[in-house]
Formats: structure tokens, C-alpha cells, sequence
């Protein structure tokens, strides 16, 4: 029972990693790392040819889903942060003009 969980889970795993993929998903890129960088060296260890310390996001010497979630989650407080800016500047370019016209 319990193996055939883990292959309903990996399954749905490998599905939706093929669609974000194929896809080119733009949620996985907070440093300009796409999910196709992460493929190409995942389960890649500190000293494998296939490890890019860059990728290493959650910096445990291994590139592995944490990388990838984590990437993720900073690219969100980014894209937050970013959002709470801009709003800032137009509240600002709002009051400025609601104040010259006084």
C-alpha cells in the first residue's frame, strides 16, 4: 500500500514538473534561475560536474527540492515586495498631483 503511494506521488510529481517544463513557468525565477537550470543538475552533490553552487538556494551542499522551493518562496516576497513598491511610488505620484492642484 505504502509503495503504491509513493508511485501515485511520484507520479504526480513527474507530471507536473513536465508541464511546468514544458510550460517554461515563470513562478521558478526569482534569481533569473529557471526550472529547466534546476533539472539539469538536480540530485547533484558539492564535487559532481553537475553542481552549480548558484542553484544551491537553501546552501546544504546538495541540489534538491528545498533548492527549488525556496527559490520559489523568494521569488514571491520578491514579486510582493515589488508590488508594495510600486504601489508606494503611485500613492506618492497621486498625492503629489491631488497636491499641486491646491
Amino acid at each position: 500500500m505504502i509503495k503504491q503511494i509513493i508511485l501515485v506521488v511520484f507520479l504526480l510529481l513527474g507530471i507536473g514538473g513536465a508541464v511546468l517544463v514544458t510550460q517554461k513557468s515563470t513562478l521558478l525565477q526569482s534569481f533569473g534561475y529557471d526550472l529547466v537550470d534546476f533539472v539539469s543538475a538536480f540530485h547533484a552533490s558539492e564535487g559532481d560536474p553537475e553542481f552549480n553552487a548558484n542553484l544551491d538556494v537553501h546552501k546544504d551542499g546538495k541540489i534538491n527540492v528545498f533548492d527549488v522551493l525556496k527559490d520559489r518562496n523568494l521569488q514571491e516576497a520578491t514579486r510582493a515586495g515589488m508590488a508594495s513598491v510600486s504601489a508606494q511610488i503611485e500613492s506618492t505620484k497621486s498625492g503629489e498631483a491631488s497636491g499641486s492642484a491646491i
